[in-house]
């Protein structure tokens, strides 16, 4: 809990009347039933905010809350759940998890809000299930209750969430564009093969990615930054004896060590360099401040284990960034908890590139939001597998996404947008520019989502609370979502890549409002 001290303190006042204990302020009370241990929560007016069924209970090694069900009561949050927005009806799980396809949970957290009015965080690391059906129930595993109640509407309870938690994260302008990923440094002994040949780059040493930078700028692709070293064992070349972090770039006579590398695709693409890390950050005065490194991915192989290893993690990458550099840090982080919005990106991928990834993964970062992880990201056209089409509608989803990025070196063809031929490469080309064109919409939206804990890529219930379906439906992996906060164009899959360059190459013009002035450029 970072923002405690944000919050003012209210003057509390305790009765004990008629067998129930009454802890009021001026705007909530708490009631205690002597009799049954129950809790109710109500507003000063009266009105009902939640109500226990029955006394909070204790098993072997759990702790559970059990509620009320209130009639038409919808139930959000969770963290990211891959395929799923509203949890009405059904079971989801709180606990770390490396399935990053449909049905996983690779960025859970503890909190979770209603259409009664109000949003719960439950203070603790340990895993857990919440049940939203008529026996509702909340558990952990442990033997305590600790919880902080957000009352109000789901924007309301969010404000009030990251308020305590940590606002999230404010990208700079960089880690809004596309991102590439990819080990470029092959020759290294320790290095783990995915199996596939060198692609479009030799990749056999750190160096060699400045000829991708330069493929960025060549096929006219816009991008904003490169991760050279996204490979187990795969390392990086180190600077050579003698190394001046303040010597000039020179194309005909380069270090082509890391700090050289980074020289290299700054002066040639203007891009940013960052490292991928499958162990504890030792290197980062060196690795920033020497070399000039401006942003980080963190594995599962180091923040694997989750809870407060993830967090302490992501805050770690953050800080160096932040203390060896004058940039904000852009962090890509897995198995985030609540309070990593604070200082890092979630991100799920690692999956095989297909048409219906989409079905599930536009529900797994709008569904974010509203845990108040407000950027995410996920890897275009997955890591595995994939064909032109699969990419050119994933890319196009999102081009509208907080954040996006490629990972290759997993499948036959490089995960880069001009390598699945002509026409899929209009297109890419086509969605990218465009959201560079956006920029300055995207960015305010960024702002605002760093100052109110409500992210760019918004589900329907978030954005239209009162709206309902006219006949009840039973609840669906993949809920309805409202893919930013401006109109565009689902992907329909379809059409072939061919079909779309024709049909679709200029659809996803926008009809939101103009971009707002008080974002500046950093």
């Amino acid at each position: 809990m970072v923002g405690a001290d944000e919050f003012k303190k209210g003057a509390v006042t305790v009765t004990d009347a008629g067998g129930v204990i009454t802890m009021a302020t001026a705007t909530v009370k708490l009631e205690v039933n002597k009799a049954t241990g129950a809790f109710t929560l109500k507003r000063a007016d009266g009105t009902l905010v939640w109500q226990e069924s029955s006394a909070l209970s204790f098993g072997s090694d759990t702790t559970t809350q059990h509620l009320k069900p209130v009639a038409g009561e919808q139930f959000l949050g969770g963290g990211m759940q891959n395929g799923r927005v509203v949890h009405t009806g059904s079971t989801i799980n709180i606990s770390n998890n490396f399935n990053w396809a449909d049905g996983g949970h690779p960025n859970a957290a503890p909190y979770y809000m209603t259409s009664a009015g109000y949003g719960v965080l439950r203070n603790t690391f340990a895993p857990g299930s919440y049940t939203f059906t008529e026996n509702e129930t909340t558990t952990h595993r442990e033997k305590r209750f600790d919880a902080y109640y957000f009352v109000g509407d789901y924007k309301q309870s969010l404000d009030g969430y990251t308020k305590l938690t940590g606002r999230p994260n404010l990208p700079p302008v960089y880690g809004l564009e596309y991102g590439d990923a990819d080990c470029y440094n092959r020759s290294s002994p320790t290095y783990s093969s995915s199996g596939y040949g060198q692609g479009d780059t030799p990749k056999q040493v750190t160096f060699d990615s400045v000829q991708t930078a330069k493929a960025f700028k060549a096929n006219d692709m816009p991008a904003g930054w490169m991760i050279v070293n996204d490979g187990y064992g795969c390392e990086y070349t180190p600077d050579p004896a003698g190394y001046d972090k303040n010597a000039p770039y020179d194309p005909a006579n380069p270090d082509k060590g890391l700090g050289g590398t980074v020289k290299a695709i700054k002066a040639e693409a203007d891009l940013k360099t960052g490292l991928w890390t499958q162990r504890s950050l030792t290197a980062q005065e060196s690795e920033v401040g020497n070399d000039g490194i401006a942003l980080r991915k963190l594995d599962v192989a180091w923040v694997g284990a989750g809870y407060r290893l993830a967090l302490t993690g992501c805050e770690s990458a953050k800080d160096g960034i932040e203390t060896y550099s004058n940039g904000r840090a852009n962090t890509l982080m897995v198995e985030g908890w609540a309070g990593s919005q604070r200082c890092g990106v979630q991100w799920t991928g690692d999956h095989s590139g297909n048409l219906d990834q989409g079905r599930w993964g536009v529900s797994a970062l709008a569904g974010a939001t509203n845990s108040g992880m407000a950027f995410t990201t996920s890897d275009v056209d997955g890591i595995f597998g994939g064909s032109a089409e699969s990419y050119v509608r994933d890319l196009q989803w999102k081009a509208f996404a907080p954040e996006l990025y490629s990972m290759s070196g997993w499948a036959p063809t490089d995960k880069r947008p001009w390598l699945y031929g002509e026409t899929a490469t209009e297109i890419n080309r086509k969605y990218l520019q465009m959201r560079q064109e956006l920029m300055p919409y995207i960015y305010s939206l960024a702002v605002d989502a760093s100052n109110t804990g409500v992210g760019m890529m918004r589900t329907m219930p978030l954005e239209f609370p009162t709206t309902r379906s006219p006949t009840p439906r039973k609840p669906r992996r993949s809920s309805s979502w409202a893919a930013t906060t401006w109109s565009h164009p689902s992907p329909t899959a379809t059409l072939s890549a061919t079909e779309s360059c024709s049909r679709q190459g200029h659809s996803g013009s926008t009809t939101g409002p103009a971009p707002s002035t008080k974002a500046a450029r950093s």
